[in-house]
């Protein structure tokens, strides 16, 4: 599970949901930051976003 700090919203820490997408449907939604990276390295056309705030994430 990855968590970061929410400063804005008092300083709680919250975990992170990724969403898998392909053609603009939602294949996969997790926390598992190595899953996604494992699932996107086999399906090279998905991408990711961030549940919370719906930006697209970039893997590395």
């Amino acid at each position: 599970m990855v968590l970061y700090v929410d400063i804005i919203g008092g300083g709680g820490r919250t975990a992170v949901i990724y969403l898998i997408y392909k053609d603009g449907e939602i294949l996969v939604e997790t926390d598992d930051l190595e899953y996604v990276r494992t699932y996107v390295s086999k399906n090279q056309e998905c991408s990711v976003r961030d549940a919370r705030t719906g930006k697209k994430i970039a893997l590395e």
